[in-house]
């Protein structure tokens, strides 16, 4: 998209969405401000591809003449990440509840995965959970051997 519109918030994006005069296949509703963008050329179209597509990941080819926003109809939520050309760079609401990403001009490789850091926190106590219960359960094997010899 090569239209912006940036509002303060949430709720004054979900509000933006309901203006008739904004046209959401034109423009994308931001809740920070905006990098720059501008149309392209008339004969100048933007290209854009799939790679691949699973459930947490997906990959595009994406061409565009001048900078613009590339929106993805699919939802935003904390822990997606994307790289453009191998570089990370940031996932933005847009329009109340999807995801963006700022492209340059230029034809790019962009990739988005799912990794959220709760998942990360949650492995992490898992993993020293059970790690405290393997050396519980050694400790108290090796007691109970210890108190059988005594026999």
């Amino acid at each position: 998209l090569y239209e912006t519109r940036w509002v303060p918030d949430h709720a004054a994006a979900l509000a933006a969405l309901h203006e008739p005069a904004l046209d959401p296949a034109r423009t994308i509703v931001l809740e920070q401000e905006p990098l720059p963008v501008s149309h392209p050329p008339a004969d100048e179209a933007p290209a854009l591809g799939f790679t691949s597509y699973e459930t947490n990941r997906l990959s595009l080819r994406v061409g565009t003449p001048t900078p613009a926003y590339l929106l993805l109809s699919e939802v935003y939520y904390p822990g997606w990440r994307a790289t453009l050309d191998g570089q990370e760079v940031e996932v933005w609401r847009a329009d109340y509840l999807f995801r963006a990403i700022y492209v340059p001009a230029g034809a790019h490789e962009v990739r988005l995965w799912f990794s959220p850091s709760s998942f990360w926190a949650g492995l992490a106590v898992s993993v020293s959970s059970w790690i405290c219960l393997l050396v519980v359960a050694v400790m108290a094997w090796r007691r109970r051997a210890r108190d059988f010899s005594q026999i």
